[in-house]
This record gives C-alpha cells, structure tokens and sequence, in this order.
C-alpha cells in the first residue's frame, strides 16, 4: 500500500475513495473499508482512503489523544488491503465548500469516480455538508457516492468516541469487540529505577507516544510483541505511588513480562492491553506490592492459558 501526502500526489488512475476520519478504524470503518477495496476491485479502479494527519475530532469531550496514530492506520489499511493511503492537512481544507472539495479534492486530487462514506459523513466548511450533499454534488459531477448504514453493536452505532471513553475507563474487553482487535501502542524501551528486579519482577519501562490515548491508571493483562515473538505480560499504568511521592512524578508503562529475562533498552515494544486487573494504588510497604505483583502474575497466566492467546 502506498501512503501519500494530498498535497502532492497526482493520480495516474481513477479511483474509489473511502472518506472519514478513521480514528481507531474500528469494525464499522472496516465495512466501510472494505466496500470501497471491493468496488475497486470490481471497476478495475485504485482503493483511496482519504482522511486526515491529525484532526481536531480526535481530542474532543475532554478525551485527548488519538487511537491510531498514521503509522497504525497505513498497517490496518495494508492488511484490508486498500492500495493507498491519502493523508490531508485539515486545516488546509477546512474552510472549502463542499462543491470545492468535491471538484478540487475529490474529483481533481485523487481521480475520484466513486465516494464511499458513512451516514453520519459531515464535510465542507463549518461542516455544512453530510452525506446527502456529497451524493447530490458529486452526481452532478458524473461521478457516484455509496452510503453506508453504521455498523450497530447491542443496538449502538460503533463510533470512534465510544472506544475512545471505553479506553479511557480501562474497559478494554469491550473497547476490543468494537475495534475488532486489542487497543495497544508501540514505543521503545526506556531506562527505569530498576526496582522491578528488587521485588522480583523486572519491567521494562516505556512512554506512550505523543498524542496516544493513554488508558486509565491501573494494573492490566497485556500482550507484548517484540522480534516477531509475542510475550504475557503485565502492565503498570501510571506514576507507581508506592515508590513516588507522586510531585511530578511522569506516567509510564511498566510491563513485566513473564518468562523474559533479556536487555530490551533501545527497543521497540508493542503492548496490547488485554483486561484491566485493579487501580493503581500506593501499598504500605515494598513486601505488600511484591505480594500483589505476584497475584497479577498468577492473574495473567491463568488468563493466557484459558484464551490461548500464545
């Protein structure tokens, strides 16, 4: 799959383009997906998914940060097989109408021939355009628009604010039945205090990227992937009140991971966050942390054994 900057890409073929934000590419952005790479497949035309670097839709109810960053957005697309990933800038776009960004776009930027959207696609400046409005616009250009119902689950449109609130409560079982796999990010291995070896349970410490949702504080059941291996784990969110006086103390994400024993630092490590096991707490003392370290271990094993996972 190719990825491409809007602003200079010229399409040498006619195309069917996805439109949306596509921020966590959950299951109904999937079926979205999906039908624009069939319709492709079936005219002989390229599939373009056209959506945003960044976009303020992103961080809105109070909720900031992203699901997917771009480098996760261009794998899940290179998996459903789309042939190219069109990123714009928002704010270079954001104030077109909408017969300007569907001639100029659209038609004349990425070779359009039909638009795949959502019922719930909003467009054009002060977003004055929806999904009838790109149908009637781009049928008076020749061109043709599919829209597609929402994707309903236990009755309620899949939406990306809805996993967002569901990550930030730590509900990941059910942030991953609409996302159709488990929240997770990648960053590398940093240096920590190294008290992980003391009690017993060396960790390896990581920042979340900038811009990623981070999940609730708290202690989770994690999947670790690194060197085309993948690992049980158990996950740290948070500033460890136990060993911190909590005064500026920086959120990290400490992983045990059970059964390794190697030198990550330096690293790339991908943390799948599986179920939420507790909030973090501050623990009288050392030995009474160790203790309930152990029991999260015990926790995670019995998990892995049971969804087979590995």
């Amino acid at each position: 799959m190719q990825i491409n900057d809007r602003k200079t890409y010229i399409p040498t073929k006619k195309s069917v383009v996805a439109l949306g934000n596509f921020d966590g590419i959950h299951l109904g952005h999937v079926a979205l997906i999906n039908k624009a790479v069939a319709f492709a497949n079936e005219s002989g035309f390229l599939s373009c998914v056209y959506t945003f670097s960044d976009h303020p839709s992103n961080f809105k109810n109070g909720i900031n940060g992203i699901i997917t960053d771009n480098s996760e957005k261009a794998q899940i697309l290179s998996e459903l097989r789309a042939d190219l990933l069109c990123l714009d800038d928002f704010d270079m776009v954001k104030d077109l109408s909408c017969r300007q960004f569907c001639e100029e776009i659209l038609v004349k930027g990425l070779g359009c021939e039909i638009a795949v959207c959502g019922d719930n696609y909003s467009f054009g400046a002060g977003r004055s355009g929806n999904s009838d409005t790109l149908k009637r616009v781009m049928e008076d250009l020749g061109k043709k628009v599919v829209v597609l119902d929402c994707v309903s689950k236990c009755g309620d449109c899949i939406n990306s604010t809805h996993v967002r609130e569901l990550i930030c409560e730590g509900k990941m079982e059910e942030a991953s039945e609409l996302l159709g796999r488990r929240y997770s990010f990648c960053s590398e291995v940093v240096h920590g205090k190294k008290l992980g070896r003391v009690l017993g349970s060396p960790t390896i410490n990581q920042f979340f990227p900038e811009k990623k949702l981070r999940p609730k504080n708290g202690v989770y059941i994690s999947l670790c992937s690194f060197d085309g291996k993948k690992y049980a784990g158990v996950t740290n969110v948070g500033v460890n009140p136990t060993v911190n006086d909590g005064v500026n103390a920086p959120v990290l994400c400490e992983t045990h991971i059970i059964g390794f024993d190697g030198d990550l630092y330096g690293k790339e490590v991908r943390i799948e966050f599986c179920r939420h096991l507790r909030d973090e707490k501050k623990f009288p003392s050392l030995d009474e942390l160790k203790k309930e370290i152990l029991h999260n271990v015990s926790q995670a094993q019995e998990y892995f054994e049971r969804e087979t996972l590995l």
